[in-house]
């Protein structure tokens, strides 16, 4: 799961760094405003059947399971184009691209393909087909990383790129038919129509959650396109508000594995086995993460300007990004999921959202751009709060007991050491990216010793542990 979504990440990367090359900071800043409409709802429906598909998968009928979110995947999609393409003059209006109403109509087809093939990966995963994943994954991404790239590269408008988009979704969603037929199927009518009420009751606070959660996510994105006129001002932001996307991933895949693996013992109220491995996985990502996040903070211009050529006014709202992934490093969130508590994480997700909102507002006008990437941090420590007070009181599950255990604590004491060799590789050395490079690898070694020391390397997992392992 990690090396796929590592592989549509990267993909995705690849794809920034050289539109961001192709296309002026006007033209880049219009075509992400594009994305915002599918960035919030398409992929909370996304979230939606990947979720529940995870659940019901592992507890419930497997073909049933299967064909129901299928169905689920199909209507979502159509919702979600359909909202694209009627309201296509109203989305222009409100993020200050009047002349691209056409851009949204465009973008529908690949909005529809996209939500229904977003039940890829929970389908590999249950159908215990997990390397089948990785081979569609690199497929896919290279398919549609060309879609998007070459198009543009040959001068075309975007509204023409929006629409050949659509090719690589479709494609997805043609393979993903075919391996459900021949893998889960024959699909029993009666078993579906069983299935669909146990799924949607679950997919319904799922929903809500996603919603709520990528709503807060995207909050920024969508005020600095209010409040801000210029395409170029938005093209800042949106690169700047990058929260290191290969860690995002691992987090959230650790997240989805510890769901699924132990969903069925939570809902018994059993979760020492989740809290055993949710402990574990947060302190392996830390000591992987937080230095790397000391090395980046202090060279922070130095990564815009080689990723991104030209962005290097991003670089102070990647610094505030780099703050919020460290609230991503326990999982308070999967406790409640796996207790079949959705509808309790959607609940303090809309808190989230509108202190996010409100704050985003309040701040604007003082900090400029700055102002909502503050407002996403406060909003990300407060849901994280919140959660873990909620699963306190509602399971006696000590906020201790998920943070990272005692094992990280050397490279909390050795992480001034990585900032002021960083510090001074840059500031008194007079280095850039070659100091980018050094810190880096200065980085990498306290890494791999703390590994070794803390031993993480001598874990020799259970028949149960191997399974959550592979699962992340």
């Amino acid at each position: 799961m990690s090396l796929s979504r590592y592989i549509s990440i990267g993909s995705a990367l690849l794809a920034a760094i050289v539109l961001t090359r192709l296309l002026d900071e006007d033209v880049y800043g219009a075509y992400r405003k594009m994305w915002l409409i599918y960035a919030v709802i398409g992929a909370s429906f996304v979230n939606c059947i990947a979720n529940t598909l995870f659940y019901r998968g592992k507890s419930g009928d497997k073909s049933a399971a299967i064909g129901a979110n299928l169905l689920l995947g199909l209507s979502f999609g159509l919702i979600t184009a359909s909202l694209a393409f009627f309201f296509a003059p109203f989305w222009a209006d409100q993020l200050n691209v009047p002349d691209l109403a056409d851009g949204f109509r465009m973008f529908a087809p690949y909005m529809a393909f996209a939500v229904f093939a977003g039940i890829a990966e929970p389908m590999f995963v249950v159908l215990e087909r997990k390397k089948w994943l990785l081979a569609y994954a690199a497929s896919y991404n290279s398919v549609e990383i060309c879609l998007i790239v070459i198009p543009f590269a040959l001068g075309w408008p975007i509204q023409d790129v929006l629409l050949i988009m659509a090719i690589g979704p479709m494609l997805r969603s043609l393979v993903i038919v075919a391996i459900a037929f021949r893998n889960a199927g024959p699909f029993s009518l009666k078993s579906i129509r069983a299935e669909l009420p146990v799924s949607i009751n679950y997919g319904v606070g799922i929903l809500a959650m996603s919603f709520v959660g990528i709503a807060t996510v995207e909050a920024d994105k969508w005020i600095v396109s209010i409040f801000f006129e210029s395409d170029a001002l938005f093209a800042i932001y949106a690169v700047g508000a990058k929260k290191i996307p290969f860690i995002t991933a691992l987090t959230a895949a650790a997240a989805a594995a510890l769901v699924t693996q132990y969903a069925g013992k939570m809902n018994q109220g059993d979760f020492s086995g989740f809290l055993t491995e949710a402990r574990k996985a947060s302190s392996r990502i830390s000591l992987i993460v937080i230095p790397l996040i000391a090395v980046l903070f202090v060279f922070a211009e130095e990564v815009m300007v080689l990723l991104f050529e030209k962005y290097a006014d991003s670089a102070p709202i990647f610094r505030i990004y780099l703050l919020v992934i460290v609230t991503q490093l326990v999982f308070p969130q999967s406790i409640l999921l796996g207790a079949g508590k959705s509808h309790v994480v959607a609940r303090y997700g809309i808190i989230e959202l509108v202190t996010n909102v409100g704050l985003s507002i309040l701040l604007i006008a003082p900090f400029g751009l700055l102002g909502p990437a503050y407002a996403t941090l406060a909003g990300h420590i407060l849901i994280v709060i919140l959660l873990s007070l909620h699963a306190a009181k509602a399971f006696g599950i000590s906020p201790t007991e998920i943070l990272p255990d005692g094992r990280i604590r050397p490279i909390i004491w050795g992480l001034p050491v990585v900032a002021v060799v960083s510090g001074l590789l840059k500031y008194s050395a007079g280095l850039s990216l070659s100091g980018l490079i050094i810190a880096g690898a200065f980085s990498g070694v306290i890494i791999l010793a703390m590994l070794r020391i803390q031993g993480f390397h001598k874990d020799q997992p259970g028949p149960e542990k191997e399974n959550a392992e592979d699962e992340g």
